[in-house]
């Protein structure tokens, strides 16, 4: 095999390996570069979402490897070079792979190697997407929060390190109680309510894995547990009707009755290292940071789909926020928690609030609600800071 002197040597060694086995999650084919240069932003942005790729630019979808045409002149392999630095640019953030070319006998192919991004997620056009098998497609609302909440510094909330039973259950409690004291207008329009539905589910099961675990027997609390999973159950089995509002708040308050019962119980009697409270203040107090940016930006493009995106984050991270406030941090007052639990909850439902044809009057009360929100949540962040010296 003849490697051109322009070529990497190991990547062309590579390319025969790829192109027969094969797209897979982390392998793309394109015949050539799409017409639609942001179609080639979402694959890239698809990769950094996801698990990171390579894209073969120059390799056909059933393996063959036709080349890119010209690629042996090197002005065509610097305007590709310069189109993909361009394309890069429309994802937000913006990405910056390695772009390069291999050689077999004069067959030249373009490989773009994107590394799973530091960001949870990447966006074109205010969407943001990911990779599933061979395909990219749009992440749906989800997915979205699912992959902001898990970016989290979660570690700080995790309960008391020696009591792995206690700390999964104050996880699942504290959770549990979040959902409940949500704006209860909120958590009966979809998409949330089938996200409440689906996340009592999980609880529930969660509770019934610990509830025959040695430590719930042993320590008489296994009924308990069994009967809030019962409670979490009726939730998720919940049959929606015009009219049965009232209905599925009360079960809903129910459930999270009963786990704040349990939190008061069998959680908040074990004491949190100052450790771990200084880990959730620090965490809250860079939250505070990226919501400043996030919506100082958006106010300053607000036409260009950066409110819509950054309500979609301040969920996850309203959730975090609000979540972290029902463990018992002695650093701080009560009323401080108070507090920030009634600004997560707040920033959590500013998703909620729709966008309508106004001549972007409810992107401004949007930007606006949440600039004040965010203004508050500095003002305890300043004073949690003080409390911590």
């Amino acid at each position: 095999m003849t490697i051109e002197p322009w070529a990497d040597a190991q990547l062309s060694e590579d390319i025969p390996r790829l192109a027969q086995g094969g797209e897979s999650e982390t392998v793309e084919f394109k015949r050539e570069l799409p017409k639609q240069v942001r179609d080639l932003a979402k694959e890239i942005a698809a990769f950094a979402s996801s698990s990171g790729g390579r894209l073969l630019l120059g390799v056909a979808d059933d393996g063959s490897i036709p080349g890119v045409e010209n690629a042996h002149d090197p002005a065509v392999r610097d305007d590709l070079g310069r189109r993909i630095v361009g394309v890069c640019q429309i994802i937000d953030p913006p990405v910056r792979p390695q772009i390069g070319w291999t050689s077999a006998n004069g067959l030249g192919v373009l490989v773009i190697t994107v590394e799973k991004g530091s960001e949870p997620l990447y966006y074109v056009d205010s969407r943001a997407y990911i990779r599933h098998g061979t395909v990219y497609r749009p992440a749906t609302a989800s997915e979205v929060r699912a992959a902001l909440t898990a970016s989290m510094p979660g570690e700080a909330a995790e309960g008391p390190k020696n009591h792995p039973e206690l700390s999964a259950l104050a996880d699942v409690l504290a959770n549990v109680r979040r959902w409940s004291d949500t704006d209860s207008e909120m958590r009966s329009l979809k998409p949330w309510i089938e996200d409440w539905s689906a996340d009592a589910e999980v609880y529930a099961s969660k509770l019934r894995d610990l509830s025959v675990s040695d430590w719930a027997i042993e320590s008489h609390v296994n009924e308990r547990l069994e009967a809030t999973a019962e409670k979490l159950d009726e939730v998720a089995q919940f049959r929606h009707y015009l009219g049965e509002g009232e209905n599925f708040n009360d079960v809903c308050n129910s459930a999270g009755f009963a786990a704040a019962e349990l939190m008061r119980d069998l959680v908040d009697p074990i004491e949190v290292s100052d450790e771990t409270q200084r880990k959730v203040l620090e965490a809250i107090a860079k939250l505070a940071r990226k919501l400043t940016q996030m919506w100082d930006r958006a106010n300053k493009e607000i036409f260009d789909g950066r409110v819509e995106k950054a309500q979609q984050e301040t969920y996850g991270i309203g959730q975090q926020i609000a979540t972290w406030t029902y463990f018992r941090l002695s650093v701080v007052p009560e009323s401080t928690l108070a507090d920030l639990r009634r600004i997560g909850l707040s920033l959590l439902q500013l998703v909620s609030m729709r966008v309508y044809m106004d001549g972007g009057a409810s992107l401004q009360r949007i930007v606006d609600d949440a600039q004040t929100l965010v203004k508050e949540l500095n003002a305890n962040v300043e004073s949690f800071l003080q409390f911590d010296r």
